[in-house]
C-alpha cells in the first residue's frame, strides 16, 4: 500500500538535495563561519566575497530570466541590497563598496533548466541562513537591520518564499529536463565556491 506522504525519490525536489550534496557540502565548508576564533572582521571579509558574487550573479540572472520568458519573481528576491545595507552597517562606505572587485566566473544560465537549478542554491540558502543570523545575533549582537540582512534571508517569509520557489520547480520540471536542472544547481554551488575562495 502507497502511503499518501511518501517521498517520490523522482521528484526534483529530491534529486536536487541527493544529486548536489557533495558541491553542497564543499561550499559550506568555506564558509566555516562557526568557528570559535571567528571575528567581526573575517565576517566582514565573508560579506565582500558574497557580494562580489551576488552583485553580477543576479544581473545576470535578471537578464536571463527574461531572455527565457521565465515567470518567477526574482525583483521580490535580491540579495545584493542586503550585502550593501549589511557592509554598511560595518563600516563601509558607497565607494568601498563600489570598489569591491566582482567575481566574472558566473554560472551558465543560459537556459529555463540551469536557470531553475541556480536558483535552487539561491533560495536554499535562506533556509540554512536562518540558523547562521541566530548564530551571529549571539556572537556579535547585530541582527536584520544592524548587519545580518543577507543571513536573515526573507526573515518570517522565509518558508513561505522557499515554498514558493519548491512549486515553481516542481511545476516547470514536469516537461523539463532533470539532469539540467541539476548541472545548474551543482555549476552554482562550484562558481559560489570558487569566487569565496579566490576573491
Amino acid at each position: 500500500m502507497k502511503l499518501e506522504n511518501a517521498i517520490d525519490e523522482n521528484s526534483i525536489l529530491v534529486q536536487l538535495k541527493t544529486r548536489t550534496a557533495h558541491q553542497h557540502q564543499a561550499t559550506e565548508a568555506t564558509v566555516n563561519l562557526m568557528r570559535d576564533d571567528y571575528t567581526l572582521d573575517d565576517y566582514k571579509k565573508l560579506l565582500i566575497k558574497f557580494y562580489s558574487f551576488y552583485k553580477p550573479f543576479e544581473a545576470k540572472m535578471s537578464e536571463s530570466l527574461t531572455a527565457n520568458s521565465v515567470e518567477f519573481n526574482h525583483n521580490e528576491r535580491l540579495n545584493t541590497p542586503k550585502l550593501t545595507a549589511d557592509l554598511k552597517n560595518l563600516g563601509m562606505s558607497d565607494t568601498d563598496i563600489s570598489n569591491i572587485q566582482l567575481c566574472d566566473n558566473l554560472p551558465n544560465l543560459d537556459s529555463k533548466e540551469r536557470i531553475f537549478g541556480s536558483l535552487y542554491v539561491i533560495e536554499g540558502s535562506t533556509l540554512g541562513g536562518q540558523v547562521i543570523s541566530r548564530h551571529l545575533k549571539g556572537k556579535f549582537d547585530i541582527d536584520q537591520t544592524t548587519g545580518a540582512a543577507f543571513f536573515s534571508g526573507y526573515g518570517q517569509e522565509t518558508g513561505k518564499m522557499w515554498n514558493g520557489y519548491r512549486e515553481a520547480v516542481t511545476n516547470f520540471a514536469q516537461t523539463a529536463n532533470h539532469d539540467e536542472i541539476v548541472a545548474g544547481a551543482n555549476e552554482t554551488f562550484e562558481k559560489i565556491g570558487e569566487c569565496l575562495v579566490k576573491m
